[in-house]
């Protein structure tokens, strides 16, 4: 068992008040649970839990370990979950291309939803009733086509829809 999984089991055994409920929380047995816990204390050499068989008690320097391991424990959360925002939400400049009536269709309608779910996502979308050529400077992240014969009005029309947020085809 590795350093943060000690300390983590010794801090939900403080928390839990027993050492069988913190390694059911954890999925090990209570004697593994044991052997990790006196590991933990061999290696920082010191006795952090007194236990008997009916009782279980924080010694002076479990106390002070106690509090720092939450400490820890508590910024290693906020870490990983500022981590896992910054690479779990898209962000930035979102351009996609589409025919004005697969954009009337399909598009905007679910343009609440994803601005709702990608706030920090903006989008600016480009409507017209021509395919556009994509040479190696690509002028949209998504170009959505479709075949088929359209009217001449739809043929003469574009339009450029800016949203200041994001939206996503479900």
């Amino acid at each position: 068992m590795d350093r943060w999984s000690q300390v983590e089991l010794f801090v939900l055994i403080v928390e839990h008040g027993s050492l069988s409920k913190a390694a059911e929380k954890l999925g090990m047995s209570g004697p593994a649970a044991s052997r990790h816990l006196g590991a933990l204390e061999e290696r920082l050499g010191a006795r952090l839990i007194e236990r008997t068989t009916r009782r279980q008690w924080l010694t002076e320097a479990g106390r002070a370990y106690h509090q720092r391991c939450v400490a820890m424990l508590g910024e290693m959360a906020e870490a990983e979950a500022e981590v896992t925002e910054t690479t779990a939400k898209p962000r930035g400049l979102l351009k996609v291309t589409s025919s004005v009536s697969f954009a009337m269709l399909h598009i905007v309608p679910a343009l609440p939803e994803f601005q709702w779910r990608y706030p920090e996502l903006a989008v600016e979308i480009v409507t017209a009733n021509r395919c556009t050529q994509w040479g190696s400077k690509r002028s949209s992240d998504h170009a959505q086509r479709q075949s088929g014969s359209m009217s001449a009005a739809g043929a003469a029309q574009e339009q450029s829809i800016r949203a200041s947020h994001a939206w996503a085809l479900p």
